[in-house]
């Protein structure tokens, strides 16, 4: 580890990890990303300890990617603009770190995964194009649409002739010339990868600018339109329900708790409301709803061939719900904490651990009505079949859910790390559970009446520990003592 830090590149890599600051806030998304050891235990135990080291391999595989993404998103962070003009070196070993991320991550994911299941190039050459995708799409944010957009539409272009023509000629090479394969990746994608970091200049300012309004649009607690609902352009489309919704509690407004805490919420959390989440969530379904009508009507494409090849980038999307509480509300609070100050001096506000606990039943709501919609959506979209993956989902959804009763008033804004280790976590955790369930033959239905002992005991526990803290509110407040 001496040996690593004393090269610039492993300072690089290494300021990350640096930066986490106490020991507790490095272990902590390592136990996070702890949670598919059971299902592993619970594997080898039913069927012997050759399925369990396959699923093992496999979940390696999903870290190892995770890891790539945490390091990925350290070197965005680090090309600033100025430095990548005016430090000696620091744009060269930036780059050079990310052509390492790809020559290490890439065939280790390979030989895992090809341990497990075999053909360890095309692993190879598969999590390649992951650390591809995820590299642009942290330089562009963007770019994460289309994670979920083109394989909810590979119905349409995979009966196409250009993807024809590239999938033969990409199969062909792979089975007559593997090592030219191999080869040409080794020199192309680790350079493609380290075109993630900008050289400065007007392009690189443009991109940054482009990726921090992209983050405060997601993260932030104030689009405009949350503040003049129908102001914003297109984007107050989006937000219809949080103006409708704000509306009404404005028309009944009340002294009490309850209504006071619910007009709190609207500053509280902004454009991670409810009620702005569920609006688009609702309109972004209905624009899915009506191509796909116009597919059907217009196209000779059939509901069976949609539901087929586009149910994976479907359930991506809806996912995207299922985890949209976890990720939004602890930022919004940590940007709102300005507001929150005043909003406690509002008549009828609890205080203590009545806010606590009034807090803690607003926020689980919140992730259980998303969790509640997951299933509703893939049931409207893709029939009664998606409802054993929709249970599953749930199930890694309640357990998470319980990362949102945490001690606000030391809270500050959560770091990548933990995003990662809480969607990789889920995501490890949700895998497990399938491969698990299958090698028994169960139903992945069976996932959620698994999980719903655990998260009502972890619910209690959690119950218990908030009605001791300080006031969640403002939040961050006792952060660092």
């Amino acid at each position: 580890m001496r040996g690593l830090a004393a090269l610039p590149q492993g300072q690089i890599l290494l300021g990350h990890w640096w930066s986490a600051g106490t020991t507790s806030r490095r272990v902590w998304p390592l136990l996070m990303a702890g949670g598919w050891l059971l299902p592993v235990a619970m594997l080898a135990y039913f069927k012997g300890t050759h399925a369990a080291t396959q699923l093992g391999l496999l979940i390696a595989v999903v870290y190892l990617q995770l890891l790539g993404l945490t390091l990925l998103i350290s070197l965005v962070q680090q090309n600033h603009p100025h430095a990548a003009r005016l430090v000696p070196g620091h744009l060269q070993h930036l780059r050079a770190c990310a052509a390492v991320l790809m020559l290490v991550l890439a065939p280790a994911c390979g030989l895992l995964a090809g341990a497990a299941l075999g053909e360890p190039l095309a692993w190879a050459l598969g999590a390649a194009g992951c650390l591809l995708l995820i590299g642009f799409s942290v330089r562009w944010p963007e770019i994460w649409w289309w994670v979920w957009i083109v394989p909810s539409t590979a119905w349409w272009w995979t009966d196409g002739l250009v993807w024809g023509l590239l999938s033969s000629i990409m199969r062909r090479w792979y089975v007559e010339q593997p090592l030219s394969l191999a080869a040409c990746a080794l020199l192309l994608l680790p350079w493609l990868l380290s075109r993630v970091v900008l050289a400065g200049g007007a392009r690189h300012r443009r991109a940054q600018a482009r990726a921090a309004a992209w983050r405060r649009k997601i993260g932030s607690t104030r689009w405009s339109v949350a503040e003049t609902p129908g102001a914003g352009g297109a984007g107050s489309a989006f937000n219809w329900l949080y103006g409708l919704w704000r509306g009404w509690l404005l028309a009944r407004a009340r002294p009490q708790a309850r209504s006071v805490l619910a007009r709190a919420e609207l500053a509280l959390y902004g454009s991670s409301h409810w009620s702005a989440h569920l609006g688009g969530v609702l309109l972004v379904m209905a624009l899915v709803a009506l191509l796909l009508i116009g597919v059907l009507i217009w196209t000779p494409v059939t509901w069976e061939q949609i539901t087929r090849k586009g149910a994976s980038g479907l359930t991506i999307g809806v996912m995207s719900a299922c985890f949209s509480p976890l990720i939004g509300l602890p930022a919004a609070l940590w940007q709102s904490r300005r507001e929150q100050a005043l909003l406690l001096l509002l008549p009828g506000m609890p205080r203590g651990a009545a806010l606590n606990r009034a807090l803690a039943r607003r926020q689980l709501c919140h992730a259980v009505g998303a969790l509640l919609m997951v299933l509703g959506l893939l049931q409207l979209l893709l029939g009664p079949h998606a409802l054993e993956n929709g249970a599953l989902m749930v199930s890694v959804g309640l357990l998470l859910s319980v990362s949102l009763w945490v001690d606000w008033s030391r809270r500050g804004l959560p770091r990548e790390v933990w995003y990662v280790a809480l969607v990789g976590g889920g995501i490890a955790l949700a895998i497990s559970l399938a491969v698990v369930l299958d090698a028994l033959a169960w139903g992945r239905w069976l996932a959620l009446p698994l999980a719903l002992p655990v998260w009502l005991i972890l619910l209690r526990w959690r119950w218990r520990r908030l009605q001791t803290w300080p006031q969640a509110l403002p939040a961050g407040r006792n952060m660092g003592r």
